[in-house]
């Protein structure tokens, strides 16, 4: 029995290092700012689904000035990921604006349109190529990846010390949404 824990053990140190460690690609067919920053297997908190959670905010330099400036007030913050020509984001938004209307000024909110300068494919996503210089496209494709969304539209509640707290792929729940949004501002 020890000698498999040992293994397992063994194994799964070595998947991390090697998932880790990236290969060199050439600049002539993939541009640099084409690849979103890079985030460790361990700082990424999986939010498939719905539910609460409570795992540190990923680090990096794909959070933007806006986010950085509500996590610096220690204010609690609803970040929206949505695409402009989906339904179910439509439908997320007028439930987020109507929990928002009814608690003012509880949260700040963040959102990111990534139908605009993205692509999907097989639950990750994908800078378009025709924003890989854009500053604001880049970190929103690295946020979308550090916070391990795979689906659109993607509701997350960050808390007032930056953990994200509740985090929901899909349509939400006004009731949920709400309980969080006070939880997150505590």
């Amino acid at each position: 029995m020890r000698r498999l824990v040992a293994v397992l053990a063994l194994a799964s140190l070595t998947l991390a290092v090697v998932g880790c460690t990236s290969t060199p690609t050439s600049t002539a067919t993939t541009p640099a700012a084409t690849a979103a920053p890079v985030v460790t297997a361990s700082a990424t908190p999986k939010i498939s689904g719905s539910g609460s959670i409570f795992v540190p905010l990923p680090k990096g330099d794909f959070i933007s000035a806006d986010l950085q400036k509500s996590l610096d007030a220690k204010h609690a913050v609803l970040i929206y990921f949505y695409n402009s020509k989906q339904d179910t984001s439509t439908e997320s938004r007028k439930i987020i604006d109507s929990v928002l209307a009814a608690n003012a000024g509880l949260v700040d909110v963040v959102t990111y349109d990534i139908s605009k300068y993205a692509t999907w494919s097989g639950g990750v996503v994908t800078i378009d190529p025709a924003y890989a210089s854009d500053k604001a496209a880049v970190a929103a494709v690295g946020l979308t990846r550090a916070l391990g969304v795979t689906f659109i539209p993607a509701t997350i509640v960050i808390d007032k010390q930056g953990y994200v707290t509740y985090a929901r792929e899909g349509l939400i729940d006004r009731e949920f949404l709400t309980r969080e949004i006070f939880r997150a501002a505590k």
